[in-house]
């Protein structure tokens, strides 16, 4: 809004006009808010109306990249599926495996184990006689 008198541009919320002194009437505050508000309401819906245009050039872009993409996601999970299934008997096979050989070399070391045992009770027998004699 302009200053009644002068023509100044006038901001929000003066009462008077900075160039000139004119005392803004209560009338001409409610003519300055409604153009404030009439000027906000404009603004909001050029920015509404900029944002809808936006979507729509952008949406079908989006739209296509995302029917390109699909398949390859798709083609994705389903790679990962098949990798995690053929890999099960892989695991399984290498748990079977892991086990075989932890019982062979407990069959192996039993008999080693056993002798060592023996040899330490025999030689734990020799140092209790001799420390008798003594």
């Amino acid at each position: 809004m302009n200053c009644p008198q002068c023509g100044t541009a006038l901001h929000e919320n003066r009462a008077f006009c900075p160039l000139c002194g004119h005392r803004l009437s209560p009338s001409e505050l409610d003519r300055l808010a409604r153009d404030i508000g009439v000027a906000a309401r404009r603004a909001l819906d050029t920015g509404a109306a900029v944002a809808d245009r936006a979507v729509k050039a952008v949406g079908p872009t989006m739209d296509r990249a995302a029917k390109a993409l699909r398949p390859l996601a798709d083609q994705a999970a389903k790679a990962t599926r098949e990798l995690a299934q053929s890999a099960k008997p892989v695991a399984e096979r290498a748990i079977q495996v892991g086990r075989e050989a932890a019982d062979k070399a407990v069959a192996t070391a039993r008999p080693v184990v056993e002798k060592a045992a023996d040899e330490t009770i025999k030689a734990a027998r020799r140092v209790k006689d001799k420390l008798k004699k003594s």
